[in-house]
């Protein structure tokens, strides 16, 4: 009698080829890789090349067997290949040991269209998550590079019929035009306490532009420790050459340049939808080039808000921020606000010195006669020239945090500013204007604390404090 050997086509009786074999891993290296971006993406870690990269990436790859081993035994890439251990005969089926892959002989129609679907799934979505982690991201872009021709706005006296206005004013180490006005009403600025003067720079002021829908932020110059000795063509050269294929000192360069603002950004905004770099000089004839504006633009926008950053470097190296929060769905006002922020650095000379910011606010303090409030009577126009007088103030502590006059004066125009805002309730923003005088008030006090704690003025601070407490 004859003996006939019947095999099924799904019978296992055929060791897994190479290329079954390489297919599978594929399949599983797409799957870890995707989940290594993952972290990176979701986490807000910036995704600079490190040495750990390669150990983190093993321990994953381990710890992704070990869990596929200890329940199906097979990895998903294999199941897709439709492989199966088996063990030799007698041998029991442990988790020590699983034995040789093998494949069907003739996989069904249905098992090779899934093996086809997982494989070109899990290599698009590696690839989606390495384009978002780590391709979209600031620290891998390479920026763009721009010339920007120079800004000279119209200088005039205050026009309330206008929906725009400018002023020259500097901050910290830069001096340019900023707006008086937006949207057709004064622009006032907010001075958050933090400690500081006299030793070091006040550290944050905030132009109202159109709150809450655009704000501005002068940031205190806040350089690297790591790039306190680079220069801006070191900076240049590292941001817009094709990363990572720069030398790998431009790796720390880029890290150190762009870390701080990423993570801000990404804390402010949430998931960010889209980033931008730019590497941007303002070719102004008429200044020496090592004054002439330069830096960066780094934007982001998330699902409700965004933020430009324009971070100047000066010749030798200092970085000073300024800061656009915007509303996306504040209508054409936003946009309009990222066109005056381009045009106001488009304005700026930057310096290594105090000494020129300091000079200006002098001859324009020394013009300004505060006596001449009381003869205004046009509360439009009042309003205005409070606005321009505590910008300057504001302007002058920046380039001047150690004079004590200052920080008086600034809480006596604000004093102002409240009282003239109760008085007129029946204006647009009085409201605003109001809510703007009295933290100011505060913060005018807690620095002239710290400036001159034995100056009997401090306590006509308290007074002023307390009197906008009252109401």
């Amino acid at each position: 009698m004859n003996t006939v050997d019947v095999r099924g086509h799904l019978a296992l009786t055929r060791p897994a080829s190479v290329l079954a074999r390489g297919l599978a891993r594929l399949i599983d290296f797409a799957l870890i890789w995707a989940l290594f971006c993952a972290v990176f993406h979701f986490s807000g870690i910036t995704p600079a090349l490190h040495w750990w990269w390669l150990p983190a990436l093993l321990a994953l790859a381990g710890l992704y067997g070990t869990l596929f081993g200890l329940g199906l035994k097979l990895t998903p890439g294999e199941l897709a290949r439709g492989l199966r251990a088996k063990l030799p005969p007698g041998e029991a089926n442990t988790s020590a040991g699983r034995g040789k892959l093998y494949e069907p002989e003739h996989p069904s129609l249905p098992q090779r269209g899934f093996a086809i679907v997982l494989t070109v799934s899990s290599v698009l979505l590696a690839g989606a998550l390495t384009k978002r982690a780590f391709l979209e991201h600031p620290y891998w872009r390479t920026a763009r590079e721009s010339s920007l021709t120079p800004f000279l706005p119209p200088l005039q006296a205050p026009d309330m019929t206008s929906a725009e206005g400018w002023t020259v004013l500097p901050f910290y180490f830069t001096v340019g035009a900023w707006p008086t006005r937006f949207g057709g009403q004064p622009v006032f600025y907010s001075l958050p306490y933090e400690k500081g003067p006299p030793a070091r720079f006040v550290g944050r002021i905030q132009a109202r532009w159109n709150p809450p829908h655009a704000l501005l932020w002068f940031e205190g110059p806040k350089t690297p420790p790591a790039l306190v000795h680079e220069t801006y063509e070191k900076l240049r050269l590292c941001l817009t050459v094709a990363f990572p294929l720069g030398s790998p000192r431009c790796w720390g360069v880029r890290e150190a340049a762009l870390s701080r603002h990423v993570a801000e950004m990404r804390s402010a905004l949430g998931p960010i939808r889209s980033w931008d770099l730019e590497w941007f000089t303002v070719e102004t004839p008429a200044i020496p080039d090592p004054e002439r504006a330069r830096g960066f633009f780094l934007r982001a926008e998330g699902a409700e808000r965004g933020q430009d950053r324009a971070i100047l470097i000066t010749s030798r190296g200092t970085h000073q921020a300024f800061i656009l929060e915007y509303s996306r769905h504040g209508g054409a006002d936003h946009e309009r606000a990222r066109e005056l922020l381009t045009q106001s650095i488009r304005s700026l000379r930057t310096s290594e010195e105090l000494a020129p910011g300091r000079a200006w606010t002098d001859r324009q303090l020394q013009d300004t006669r505060l006596a001449e409030l009381q003869t205004i009577r046009d509360p439009d126009l009042l309003m205005q020239r409070l606005a321009d007088i505590q910008a300057l103030l504001l302007a002058k502590l920046s380039v001047d945090p150690k004079t004590y006059d200052t920080y008086y004066h600034l809480g006596g125009i604000s004093l102002t500013l409240y009282r003239r805002a109760l008085a007129h309730p029946d204006k647009l923003r009085s409201s605003e204007w109001a809510a703007i005088a009295k933290p100011m008030i505060q913060s005018a006090h807690s620095y002239a604390k710290d400036v001159g704690p034995e100056d009997r003025r401090t306590h006509e601070l308290l007074n002023f404090l307390l009197e906008a407490n009252k109401r």
